[in-house]
């Protein structure tokens, strides 16, 4: 089993936001990581995230290098992605604990959200994308 790499939510750059059919005002945030994810931590991450508690999460699929959240217009992102957040580094302490080699507190990035708030910011203004992070 391979160590998690690159899966802090800081790493992530947003790749784009698109409406999406899922339900009524419904758009796909794409965050795409530096490298692929191991299956591992993919696993984690579901299983974390289904635990994480929030009363409305919407669903996440990640692929590859992808993570792709479905959120309605009117959603509170920055809550959303305080749970992407929060389940992310579940996932690397699962995945860490399980490799039994957890990383030194100095290599693992605490996680920039105000940076990624401010790029969903920017990111749904161009599409008119109500949001208050």
């Amino acid at each position: 089993m391979s160590a998690p790499r690159n899966s802090e939510l800081a790493r992530c750059q947003l790749r784009k936001i698109e409406r999406d059919e899922s339900f009524p005002e419904a758009y796909a945030i794409h965050l795409a990581f530096p490298d692929p994810l191991p299956a591992e931590w993919v696993s984690a991450f579901y299983a974390t995230y289904a635990a994480v508690p929030y009363l409305l999460k919407r669903d996440v699929l990640v692929a590859g290098d992808t993570l792709r959240l479905v959120i309605h217009r009117d959603d509170n992102l920055e809550q959303q992605i305080r749970c992407l957040g929060k389940a992310m580094r579940l996932a690397d302490e699962r995945v860490s604990a399980e490799c039994a080699a957890p990383p030194a507190a100095s290599e693992a990035p605490q996680p920039d959200l105000a940076a990624l708030r401010e790029r969903l910011h920017q990111a749904c203004q161009a599409i008119d994308l109500a949001c208050d992070t």
